[in-house]
């Protein structure tokens, strides 16, 4: 799948992939801009982005290439990106292959596509839409976007002429996908594996986010401020969805003004222009990079953050469920004080009760022995007496008998 970046081609994968096409392996996750996915393949992109890299160049790079496909830089992403089609796709059915930068850098895919029986989806939407994307998204100035936006579409087309292709208006699209989808599955030569598309079309295109539409005043501002932009947009609007094959008058008159520009850049009257552009480039990738740093470290510290909300959310349910713990034994201690405390008052008045009944009875004792000390003096008293009886009549029984005398 071609098409510049911004112009609703994640919208278009979203539908292919509602239809059964496989995108291969691991995807590039959404992020604020895209929240529902690019279904782009990540370790192509991540390819792709090596190969920028290496021969000093970025995404948006608007220039022309030079000799960049014949360099180290070319024979070492061709054999990574090998790797990754005969891992991931050699052997599916029916695939998809998204990435915008697959626009400039087809001539990397030349011999390995040449092995499938390739078909190319080109999406194309207005020019001023992907300009605003741009400028919302990144900044961008109008003025360069719309270069870059032109340089992709020529581009893209040029590198797919001896290819099977359809060319799919994203507005026409999203506007009457009952009419679009069967001509692009038509001109893919597809039509007899999609008959049933209207309920993955609904879902898809649904939960498309379309943020930039073009006015009549746009149209007007395009034709009257850049007329080159103007009439290469309007030449890709006069394809035939269906049948795009080959050069197309219109397209070649396109490329010539924009090889006219080149021509101009090489003759060195905006020389200076260039080499401070690729001075801002390589300042702009180190920005880049170092925003990239930035924005790992605010994730980590987001991540950080989170972990030690969550850790300090869950130490503070623990220490509240200690809290709640302690204070039902606390509870219970003063129950269980309060119990012992009734239970020592009354132990406390049963001593009393003993103490009395101890002390009544030693009264009750005392009284009882002073009676058995009287008693026992009486008794004494009784057996003296019995005793002095019986030794008077002891004595008396000794004494002379009256006969005797």
């Amino acid at each position: 799948m071609l098409g510049m970046h911004r112009s609703g081609t994640s919208a278009t994968a979203r539908l292919l992939g509602e239809l059964g096409c496989d995108f291969g392996g691991e995807l590039l996750s959404g992020r604020v801009d895209n929240p529902g996915g690019y279904f782009e393949h990540r370790a192509v992109v991540e390819a792709h982005n090596d190969f920028l890299r290496a021969v000093g160049r970025e995404w948006d790079d608007p220039r022309p290439w030079q000799e960049e496909f014949g360099s180290a830089a070319a024979r070492e992403a061709r054999r990574s990106l090998e790797e990754i089609f005969e891992r991931d796709f050699s052997e599916r059915d029916l695939w998809v292959l998204k990435d915008p930068r697959l626009c400039r850098l087809l001539p990397l895919w030349d011999g390995i596509l040449a092995r499938a029986d390739v078909r190319f989806v080109v999406v194309h939407r207005h020019p001023l839409a992907v300009a605003r994307s741009l400028q919302r998204r990144d900044g961008m100035q109008r003025e360069r976007a719309l270069l870059l936006w032109m340089r992709h579409v020529l581009e893209a087309e040029r590198s797919t002429r001896v290819w099977k292709r359809a060319y799919v208006r994203f507005e026409e699209l999203m506007a009457d996908p009952g009419k679009t989808i069967p001509g692009m599955m038509k001109g893919l030569g597809l039509s007899h594996r999609f008959d049933r598309w209207s309920g993955a079309a609904d879902q898809a295109l649904e939960s498309s986010q379309v943020h930039h539409s073009v006015e009549d005043a746009d149209r007007s501002l395009l034709r009257r401020d850049f007329p080159w932009v103007h009439r290469c947009h309007r030449a890709f609007c006069e394809l035939d969805p269906e049948s795009s094959a080959g050069s197309n008058p219109a397209v070649e008159t396109s490329w010539s003004e924009l090889e006219a520009a080149d021509r101009l850049f090489h003759l060195g009257a905006v020389v200076p222009w260039v080499e401070r552009m690729a001075e801002c480039d390589a300042d702009r990738s180190l920005l880049r990079r170092a925003i990239k740093e930035k924005d790992r470290y605010v994730v980590s510290m987001e991540r950080g953050r989170e972990r030690r909300e969550a850790e300090q959310e869950e130490y503070v349910a623990s220490l509240s469920a200690t809290v709640a713990r302690l204070e039902a034994q606390r509870e219970e201690q003063e129950s269980y004080v309060v119990s012992l405390r009734e239970a020592l008052a009354r132990a406390e008045e049963y001593s009393a009760s003993l103490q009395q009944g101890l002390e009544d009875t030693r009264a009750a004792s005392g009284e009882y022995v002073d009676a058995l000390k009287e008693e026992l003096a009486v008794r004494d008293r009784r057996e003296r007496e019995l005793l002095e009886r019986i030794e008077s009549l002891e004595s008396r029984l000794q004494g002379p008998h009256p006969s005797e005398s």
